[in-house]
């Protein structure tokens, strides 16, 4: 039946009923009952009409639905909208499409699709992007002017923020450290372990404000090192002994770090 793969084409529900009220016609099992279809003109009811007949109006139902539903001038607005502001946002913030993607754990060939103003992402994806940028959602969604700035949400952390909030919490940890070698080299004791357990200190530190405002983003490279470090205060504290042995497990920790920054997250396809 001709209607039969014009209603799998479309793969909508409405198209599969009608089908399935067509083959009951053709077949005889509709009896005298009257069924209901929908359309944009209220509901046409029909009894049992010649099998032709109502396999046009049950086709011509699902291409004027399918029309109206591609054509729908308010969506086609919103995704140009939308792909001005994404595109400009995101140049602007210095990111290309693979590292916004893995920011909102989509593959670059989604973003790219909605740089074209091809579709539309979803409202959670929406609100996702709209933190990453430190804008509204309300902006991402209306046309702006070339010279109104992007308004900025009340409390958004930007890069170079968070970067100065950082080194401030690094320095200040610092400070405190010396300090305390200070007060005790004036006594007559140098405790130089203070300075170099002060390294990991700060890796400490700044490993975990890198995850918490930048996503993890480089925490192979400050792991890498904060088991460098605490490794050599461990030899610092053991070198009486010589303890060379410290490099059989240093080495396959230093690999397990590399090997494990290769693991990338599950990135939806679009």
């Amino acid at each position: 039946m001709p209607f039969e793969a014009s209603a799998m084409l479309y793969g909508e529900v409405e198209g599969f009923a009608i089908w399935n009220f067509c083959r009951r016609v053709a077949d005889g099992r509709a009896g005298a009952r009257s069924h209901t279809l929908l359309s944009d003109g209220g509901a046409l009811r029909y009894g049992p009409p010649p099998e032709g007949r109502l396999i046009l109006r049950a086709a011509a139902f699902i291409i004027v639905l399918k029309q109206s539903m591609e054509t729908d001038p308010v969506t086609e607005d919103l995704k140009v909208i939308f792909a001005s502001n994404l595109i400009s946002l995101r140049t602007k913030m210095g990111m290309t499409q693979a590292e916004l993607a893995e920011k909102i754990n989509y593959s670059d060939k989604s973003v790219s699709k909605w740089e074209r103003a091809e579709s539309l992402p979803d409202v959670a994806v929406v609100k996702c992007m709209a933190e990453i940028f430190g804008v509204d959602v309300d902006y991402m969604l209306n046309t702006h002017d070339q010279w109104e700035p992007a308004p900025l949400k009340p409390g958004a952390s930007h890069r170079k923020h968070t970067n100065a909030i950082i080194g401030v919490c690094i320095v200040g940890l610092w400070t405190l450290l010396l300090l305390l070698f200070v007060c005790f080299w004036i006594v007559g004791n140098t405790y130089w372990l203070i300075l170099i357990a002060g390294v990991p200190a700060s890796l400490v530190v700044a490993l975990v404000l890198n995850s918490l405002w930048h996503g993890g983003r480089y925490n192979h490279l400050i792991v890498g090192l904060l088991i460098l470090s605490v490794f050599g205060t461990v030899y610092y504290i053991l070198r009486a002994y010589q303890p060379w042995q410290l490099v059989f497990v240093l080495v396959p920790a230093e690999i397990l770090v590399a090997l494990s920054a290769r693991i990338r997250k599950y990135r939806k396809k679009p």
